[in-house]
């Protein structure tokens, strides 16, 4: 981040080390003159952190906020809780709660009685939170034993570092309150509750109303969490043989996903993958449909390795007609618009043709896998190099940058 931005941090959040209750009330941040700064260049993660440091958390406050991250990530997010879902409850896709955040009326306070009252209202503070997705994030919340407070710190700018400050409010034998600064990183967040204020990248207008029952928006799946176990477990032995009986239907899964790799810093937070598939259709005129599919790994569910089933097909039915499909896999990071752009073979009236196929992605992605796929190859055991399941009917597993799946095709019986 900004050398100047982190040093002012720094000496503003020291100023309350060792502080009184009443030193809490008036923190400092820097000056600021709302005439000629815009909101977002008063607001910024640090300063968010900051207010949150000021703020006094008592167990209420720290129960609030493991319930948002706990029906984020019962809807397959990350561990996190987007201060538009506290400051709009009763209309939240994620949290519904009749009550305003006892969170956000603490900051309105804190706001409205010093911290930033020179710069900015706390409803342009709020506004600004809500519109720019800013958020708590808590990675290994599952973890915290439901009394240790929390440290606080933020994504720096940059987003690229492997630790940053963190701080900690701990009560004196005198009851006063004072700040502990210690140093956060990938180890320190694994052993202790860490509240890392960071931007997501996902914007709330893209998200599906998860607790009206929605799960698709904008053409994206969220693929909802299910037992591993339960479809398609690892190794499937299903003594499966390939049918060319055309009547038959065969479905195309992405299943059995792992990721391995941290593919975020840690401030960042887990890694979300976005799995598409382009397929040629005939009906309506050549085109190339795509279907998109979603889901998040925790930071603890990478580190396990743990495997994780899509219940979603990429093709409801893979027809012997449909030569090709393509397939690409990303680790979603945003960032200008592209395209990959290719072809797939279909074939028609006893005749191959090609039909252009496009695939949307941006270029600050992570990219894991990028092929065209051939029907023959998902069907094949003829060629042990390039064999999709072997005489068992083990679904092969393909690994590829921190990530590692198999690409089962299920025809009904």
């Amino acid at each position: 981040m900004n050398v100047f931005k982190l040093c002012v941090a720094i000496v503003s959040l020291f100023t309350v080390v060792s502080c009184s209750n009443e030193d809490l009330e008036n923190v400092p941040v820097p000056d600021q003159n709302p005439k000629t700064k815009s909101v977002g260049s008063i607001v910024d993660n640090s300063v968010v952190a900051q207010l949150l440091v000021s703020v006094e958390i008592d167990r209420a406050i720290m129960n609030e906020v493991k319930m948002g991250i706990d029906r984020s990530v019962n809807y397959g997010l990350d561990e996190e809780f987007r201060f538009t879902d506290m400051l709009s409850p009763s209309n939240s896709k994620l949290c519904r709660m009749g009550q305003t955040s006892s969170l956000i009326q603490k900051m309105s306070d804190k706001i409205s009685s010093s911290l930033l009252k020179s710069s900015i209202s706390p409803s342009d503070f709020f506004e600004y939170l809500s519109k720019n997705d800013i958020q708590i994030y808590w990675p290994y919340s599952d973890e915290w034993d439901g009394e240790t407070l929390p440290v606080i710190t933020f994504n720096p700018e940059n987003g690229n570092e492997d630790w940053n400050y963190g701080y900690k409010q701990v009560k004196k034998a005198d009851g006063s309150i004072g700040v502990d600064t210690v140093i956060v990183d990938e180890t320190y967040v694994t052993k202790n509750p860490v509240w890392i204020i960071n931007k997501n990248e996902t914007k709330y207008e893209d998200l599906p109303d998860f607790e009206n029952g929605v799960y698709e928006k904008n053409g994206v799946v969220f693929d909802q969490p299910v037992d591993s176990n339960m479809i398609h477990p690892e190794p499937r032995y299903v003594f499966w043989e390939p049918k060319t009986d055309p009547s038959l239907v065969y479905s195309f899964y992405i299943q059995n996903m792992r990721v391995y790799k941290q593919l975020d810093g840690v401030f960042a937070g887990g890694s979300e993958i976005v799995v598409q598939c382009a397929y040629p259709e005939i009906e309506g005129g050549m085109k190339a449909p795509v279907t998109r599919l979603k889901k998040t790994w925790t930071r603890k569910e990478i580190s396990k390795s743990r495997i994780k089933a899509f219940s979603t097909p990429l093709m409801t039915n893979w027809r012997q007609d449909q030569l090709q499909c393509g397939l690409k896999i990303i680790e979603e990071d945003n960032g200008d618009a592209k395209n990959w752009e290719f072809s797939l073979g279909i074939k028609f009236n006893g005749k191959d043709y090609g039909v252009n196929a496009k695939i949307p992605f941006q270029n600050h992605d992570d990219e894991i896998v990028e092929v065209v796929l051939d029907r023959d190859f998902i069907n094949s055991r003829k060629n042990i190099a390039q064999i999709n399941t072997n005489e068992w009917g083990i679904w092969r597993m393909y690994s590829e940058n921190g990530v590692a799946y198999s690409l089962p095709i299920l025809t009904d019986k």
